[in-house]
Order: C-alpha cells, then structure tokens, then sequence
C-alpha cells in the first residue's frame, strides 16, 4: 500500500514539473528581433482608428450592445410581475433567450458564406432585435400574452447573437491583418463597458418611473406595474433605430478597408470573446 503511495505521489510531482513553464512568456505574437522597437499603445491605437472605420463600428458597437442589454435583468421580473408567470417560467426564458443566440451562430455563418457581408448580418440582428423587443411590449397589453412574451425573449435573443457575431467579424475583417489584435480587443471592452452600464442604468430607470407614480401628480399610466418596464423597453427600440441608421454609414466606409469574408481565415466560435 505504501509503494502504490509513493508511486502516485511520484508522478503527481512528475505531472506538476511536466506543466512548469512550458509555454515560454513573450510580449509579442514573436520573439524580438535585436535592435527591433515594437509600436507603443498610442501609436498602434492612432493606426487602428485612422480612416473612421474603427470608430464608425465601435460606435455601432457601444449603441447596439447597450440597446440589447437593457433587458437583461427585467426579462424575468418582466414576467413574474407583469404576466403573472411562475418562477420555473420566467428561469426557462434564459433557456429560450439562448436558443435565439445559438441559432444566430448558424444563421451568421450562412449569411456570411452567402456573401451578405458582415454589416447585413449586424442590420438583420438590430431588425430582429426590434420584432422581439415588439413582441414584449405587446404581451404586457393582452390576456395571453406568455407566448408573445417567449417569442420576443426569443427573437431579442436571436438579435443580439446576429449583431455580436457581424460586429465582431467585421472588426477581424480588417485588410490590415497586424490591427486584428487590438480590433478585438477593442471590441470586447466597448461591448462589455456599454453592456455593464446598461445593466447597471435600467433598474435605475424602472425604479424612477416608480418613484414618479408614487407622487400624486403624475398617477395615472405611470401606475401601472408594466409601466417602468415599458419604459426601459421603449428606450432600446430607440436605440436599436439608432444603431441601424449608424450602420447605413458603415457600409460606404467599410467598402475599402474590409476584405472580402471568403478570403478570410476560418471564423469560429472559439474566435469570440469570453
């Protein structure tokens, strides 16, 4: 029994020397060549955004990532509250919302062999978008409004997922292949920055509505238990006609400084940001 002890103990030990610094740290995708000066940040940043393309689609990026996620935290109160659900109802909307994401990938990735270009692909995902967003309003008007309202938290999923996945692509279809870096990287914190504020402004501006119908003065439709989600509900629809008129001048912009999408690496789902 000892032996065994010892044996086991031996290759844990040889496991752990085996993993130990067997991925050589560098501060580039290569090693240094002598003599060789890197671009610092500020540089590399002024060569990124130079021509407007960058800008233009991390602009599109901050507005449809805040317009989507507004909704995030109120779906299932939406439906508890409003639609009188059950509590394992409301939890199986994080289910449907994810089946619409899902789907995205698979229709992304037709559109995209279709050659519809990544821009259609983010104005199919705001159209989308804006159907869902629609169709949730709509439940909180009607007697049944539960399928309505797993339509919708369907169709905002499908959305966000076609607006992430053309975004994303377009930002690493950039003709300049040493930007790709920097282009996802930029990607993914306009896109987490624009998503925290959103989750952190709509409880904010459900609970304001609140506030407001509580003061006699302005009793009435603000009363209503759907009123301060509707509200929050209305500004993304807002947002979302925003966000499809700024990438009616993506399109002219990104005509010469994205390549062609067949030419471009394999895109997959290990591409995407965590």
């Amino acid at each position: 029994m000892e032996s065994i002890i010892a044996l086991k103990k031996q290759k844990f030990h040889g496991h752990w020397w085996a993993l130990w610094k067997q991925e050589p740290m560098r501060r580039g995708t290569r090693p240094y060549e002598p003599g060789e000066r890197r671009p610092l940040f500020a540089e590399a940043w002024a060569r990124f955004t130079s021509g407007g393309v960058a800008v233009r689609l991390l602009v599109v990026v901050a507005l449809g990532a805040f317009a989507f996620n507004l909704q995030d935290v109120l779906l299932e109160p939406f439906g508890g509250e409003v639609l009188r659900l059950s509590v394992d109802s409301t939890t199986l909307m994080n289910a449907v919302y994810a089946g619409g994401v899902v789907l995205a990938f698979v229709l992304a990735s037709t559109m995209l062999d279709l050659r519809m270009g990544q821009v259609a692909v983010c104005g199919w995902g705001v159209v989308v978008g804006l159907l869902g967003f629609g169709l949730v309003m709509l439940a909180a008007n009607v007697s049944s409004g539960a399928g309505l309202f797993r339509g919708g938290a369907f169709y905002i999923g499908l959305g966000e997922g076609l607006f992430c996945i053309g975004t994303l692509h377009l930002a690493m279809s950039l003709k300049n292949a040493e930007q790709h870096g920097i282009a996802l990287g930029a990607w993914g914190a306009v896109f987490a920055t624009a998503e925290g504020l959103a989750l952190a402004l709509s409880g904010f501006m459900r609970d304001g509505v609140r506030e407001l119908a509580s003061r006699s003065e302005w009793s009435g439709w603000l009363s209503r238990p759907a009123a301060g989600y509707e509200v929050v509900y209305a500004l993304e629809v807002v947002l979302l006609v925003l966000t499809f008129v700024s990438l009616r001048g993506l399109t002219a912009a990104a005509r010469d400084e994205v390549v062609e999408s067949e030419a471009q690496q394999p895109f997959g789902l290990a591409d995407l940001p965590a």
